[in-house]
């Protein structure tokens, strides 16, 4: 139904902690699938703009370089 996904991008559009889950479960399916994490993260972001319109680079949690979390 095309209603419901526009429902569901204007949420994304609307909810920036709720667009950083769907960048976020992004990641996740890049790195599980072999992706440098940090690379993931910018792979997420471009998904996100050009899909949704939503810029994720800007979300607070953007600004730390994941890789450097790892052990």
């Amino acid at each position: 139904d095309l209603s419901a996904m526009r429902a569901m991008i204007q949420q994304i559009r609307d909810a920036p902690d709720y667009a950083w889950n769907w960048h976020s479960n992004i990641v996740k399916a890049a790195y599980d699938s072999g992706v440098d994490l940090d690379d993931a993260e910018e792979t997420a972001a471009l998904f996100m703009d050009r899909v949704f319109g939503v810029d994720t680079r800007k979300h607070p949690l953007f600004t730390v370089r994941k890789s450097d979390l790892l052990p």
